[in-house]
């Protein structure tokens, strides 16, 4: 599938994901690439996933530092709860960066609707499917030794990590380093994580 087509998938995914998360305050995007830019809809996004408010902000945007004001609380709030997320910045959605901020997305996704149903979800029960031999029961540790994640890239990609297992365990760093990287320089998937 070209990656035009995959971008479109992710992008319409998680719009709706939004949305749905938005509906409770009476909000609504059409476009996660315009929609985020003064950073009001991700404040109210991270308010209701979070149900913690985020702080004082500028409600009523119009120049381009409100708006990275803005952006940059989000951003702060999102790390002060937790989320791990690298070479993200307010720059990045302000200028409509698509990966960054469908990346910055899934991020927020795997944080707060993941924990929220637990193991019983679609996402967790899809990723069982394509790599049984690794028993995932969730999305934390048993991802530290990197060989679930060049195991996935492999169900994926079968041209990539055909060696997954035989990857030594003990070289968790190494291991899940080499799927991180693999993943964003076969797959185009952004690094917002690190391997750490």
């Amino acid at each position: 599938m070209p990656k035009v087509q995959w971008y479109d998938i992710q992008q319409n995914t998680f719009t709706r994901w939004v949305n749905d998360e938005l509906k409770l305050r009476g909000k609504h995007i059409d476009d996660l690439k315009t929609d985020l830019k003064d950073g009001l809809m991700l404040i109210h996004l991270m308010e209701i996933i979070s149900g913690k408010k985020v702080g004082k902000y500028n409600k009523h945007p119009v120049i381009i530092q409100q708006k990275m004001e803005n952006l940059n609380i989000a951003l702060a709030f999102m790390k002060a709860e937790g989320l791990k997320f690298v070479n993200v910045g307010s720059e990045d959605i302000v200028s409509g960066n698509l990966r960054i901020i469908l990346g910055l997305v899934w991020t927020i996704i795997l944080r707060y609707e993941i924990n929220r149903n637990g193991g019983d979800n679609d996402l967790l029960k899809w990723i069982q499917s394509k790599i049984p031999e690794y028993n995932i029961k969730g999305f934390t540790k048993d991802w530290n030794d990197g060989r679930a994640l060049n195991g996935l890239i492999h169900a994926l990609r079968p041209d990539l990590c055909q060696d997954h297992k035989q990857l030594d365990g003990k070289k968790k760093l190494a291991n899940a380093t080499r799927g991180i990287d693999t993943a964003e320089k076969e797959m185009g998937v952004d690094k917002l994580i690190l391997p750490e």
